[in-house]
């Protein structure tokens, strides 16, 4: 993954530079700015009205990172964020953190708290020009963006629906469970405890996939691994290079398509059983793969029928894993263009496998407010599906995605099958 390097000379540059490493401009907020150590720089965003039990979770793996130089900005007005900020600056001092610089925006104008100094720290705030300045200029360059608000960001993943998609999932499932069927007339099912459902279909248990070893937050995420929950924080790490160079203050959604529970269980059960796994893998890892190569070209997008096919064939686990061993930071942008479309238009009964794709693609790339959302999704469409499970466990640990590899690649995954 590429970074990008944003050099920090004021409180004015951080104030423009934050919405940049967020993805979009904080309201109502605290943003915790880590710089220097190990992990180079990142920031955290935290809802004002986070509890005590969080604060505590997140100035902790702050202090375990140990930053060389820790920036707390609050966004709202005086009354609500100086309660939060100093709960947290006074956690993070208590635990021998350096505080380089704590401000509150409202508006366009700022102030510091640790600046007594009026000629450079006015009482009623220095102005500045976030979107105009040179430090957002820069992040735009870089690839940056910054959304109006988070409401903005969840947007862009809302569900959209309609009857079109609706009708595309129905073919896609009546599809898998002709397989089946035809399968079941040319001499039965591939495995003899199956039990025989309406239409021809196979049961006898949940999607199954190759189990690779793996270890959760502590180490190397890899696919086929779950994990126990925990409290998410409300922003992840965002990649990135940042140099402080100022010593103190100065101037310088729409219903989700409906389809029924049933037929989403007796398609999970179909592809993950005998024959019919063996042909949904197959089918599955060569659409994959033709929809990550005309993504990472710029094609166009997947149609209704690519999607509602793509999301029933990634209940088989062995064909979710395939995409995910195939986000790579090189073309990170492209597998989040990707996942985005596919989370958007996907039947929710199908969603968990691609808003977990899209989470663990936007991790990767720095995009913590965005995994964040696309990991909600998954969870609220199923709350024990293992890969946001372990995707949730990861992102509660605080590790940097740089730190994270996903050690193994589709030849691996293949020779494992």
């Amino acid at each position: 993954m590429r970074p990008n390097t944003l050099r920090l000379r004021s409180p004015a540059d951080v104030v423009a530079a934050i919405p940049y490493l967020v993805g979009f401009h904080p309201t109502d907020s605290v943003v915790v700015l880590c710089c220097g150590g190990t992990d180079g720089a990142y920031a955290i965003r935290l809802d004002l009205t986070a509890s005590d039990a969080l604060l505590d979770h997140v100035t902790e793996l702050i202090t375990r990172r140990r930053p060389a130089d820790v920036i707390l900005t609050g966004y709202g007005p005086g009354a609500r964020v100086t309660p939060v900020v100093e709960r947290v600056g006074d956690r993070l001092a208590r635990d021998g953190v350096r505080l380089r610089e704590v401000l509150r925006v409202e508006g366009d104008r700022y102030w510091s708290y640790l600046c007594t100094d009026p000629a450079c720290c006015p009482p009623e705030g220095t102005f500045v020009d976030v979107r105009g300045s040179a430090v957002a200029t820069a992040a735009i360059a870089g690839g940056l963006v910054a959304l109006p608000d988070r409401e903005e960001l969840a947007r862009m993943i809302a569900p959209v629906g309609g009857d079109a998609m609706r009708r595309a999932t129905d073919r896609a499932e009546r599809r898998l469970t002709s397989w089946a069927e035809a399968i079941a007339t040319e001499g039965g099912p591939a495995t003899g405890d199956a039990t025989a459902l309406p239409n021809g279909a196979v049961s006898g248990g949940a999607a199954s996939g190759t189990a690779v070893p793996g270890r959760a937050a502590s180490g190397t995420a890899v696919p086929g691994g779950a994990a126990s929950g925990g409290a998410v924080p409300g922003g992840a790490a965002a990649g990135g290079s940042i140099s402080v160079d100022f010593l103190k203050a100065g101037p310088a959604s729409a219903d989700p398509t409906e389809v029924g529970v049933s037929t989403a269980d007796v398609a999970r059960a179909v592809a993950g059983r005998g024959g019919v796994a063996r042909r949904v893998v197959e089918e599955g890892v060569r659409l994959v793969r033709l929809l990550i190569e005309r993504a990472r070209a710029g094609g166009d997008p997947p149609s209704d029928e690519e999607v509602a096919w793509l999301g029933v064939l990634l209940v088989n686990l062995r064909v979710r894993d395939e995409a995910w061993v195939r986000i790579d930071d090189g073309e990170i942008g492209a597998h989040i263009r990707l996942w985005r479309d596919v989370v958007r238009r996907v039947a929710e009964p199908y969603l968990p496998g691609p808003a977990c794709l899209l989470a663990f693609a936007a991790w990767r790339a720095g995009e913590g407010a965005l995994a964040n959302l696309a990991l909600d999704r998954a969870l609220a469409a199923d709350p024990h599906y293992s890969m946001a499970r372990l995707l949730h466990e990861l992102f509660v640990s605080g590790l940097p995605p740089w730190s994270v590899p996903l050690d193994i690649t589709p030849e691996q995954l293949d020779e494992a099958s």
